[in-house]
């Protein structure tokens, strides 16, 4: 635990999860009042403020606020910078990444909202990733199984009862998802050149990357369960 948290700003609006004292995953519900909004909104940087506005409906606007303005809070308490002068930067690849002039600590983030709950990622010196997704949200599962899945993820969902392969699609997109946001490649590796199992927790060796060493080839990937009607997985580089 941080030292100090209860009596930082805004320390009630966030429930700490775990996982050990190397990752620490934080929790949030996004759906917040006006006064907090409008602080949170305060410490965001022009670029954020501006993606902010872009939103077309308030509540998802203010959601996007209140996640990016807690990471900040957050990020401010690993590295002792105000949160409103840290700088976010995105990679090569597009994965947000604190400046090294912000950052001698090495601090490592990953951060996911589904609906009204966000959940943020924060380690040292190695890359994760996470990713929650509202389980009763309406999705075409078997057309985004069928584009995206390798052929054994394909046989797992396909041998599922009806009533469960839902819940399969969920565990296994969150798992997938996890995995390239924390390698921080995206839409640049295929997702189904790597197979994913429904194990909670699993090593996966992913293909090699144009631009990434081979030693970020070997990557812990883990179901969090903690989260009700929510499904969420965390990834952690090896």
């Amino acid at each position: 635990m941080i030292d100090g948290w209860n009596h930082i700003p805004y320390s009630e609006l966030l429930s700490f999860i775990g996982i050990d004292d190397y990752i620490h995953l934080w929790n949030a519900n996004l759906d917040q009042p006006d006064s907090a909004i409008r602080s949170l909104g305060r410490l965001l940087s022009l670029e954020e403020t501006k993606r902010a506005e872009r939103f077309h409906f308030e509540k998802h606007r203010n959601r996007f606020i209140v996640c990016h303005g807690l990471l900040r809070v957050l990020l401010s308490q690993y590295t002792g910078i105000e949160p409103a002068c840290l700088q976010i930067l995105n990679g090569q690849k597009g994965k947000p990444a604190l400046s090294k002039m912000h950052n001698d600590k090495d601090i490592r983030f990953n951060l996911s909202y589904s609906k009204n709950v966000s959940l943020i990622a924060i380690t040292r010196a190695r890359e994760i990733g996470v990713d929650i997704e509202y389980n009763s949200r309406s999705s075409d599962c078997e057309q985004i199984i069928g584009n995206f899945f390798s052929e054994k993820e394909k046989q797992f969902f396909y041998t599922q009862t009806e009533k469960s392969k839902t819940d399969t699609f969920f565990k296994l997109w969150t798992k997938k998802e996890a995995l390239v946001k924390a390698l921080g490649v995206g839409l640049f590796i295929p997702l189904d050149s790597f197979d994913i199992s429904l194990l909670d927790c699993e090593i996966v060796t992913l293909p090699s990357v144009e631009g990434f060493s081979e030693n970020k080839s070997l990557w812990q990937v883990n179901v969090l369960d903690s989260l009700a009607e929510f499904n969420a997985s965390w990834a952690i580089e090896v």
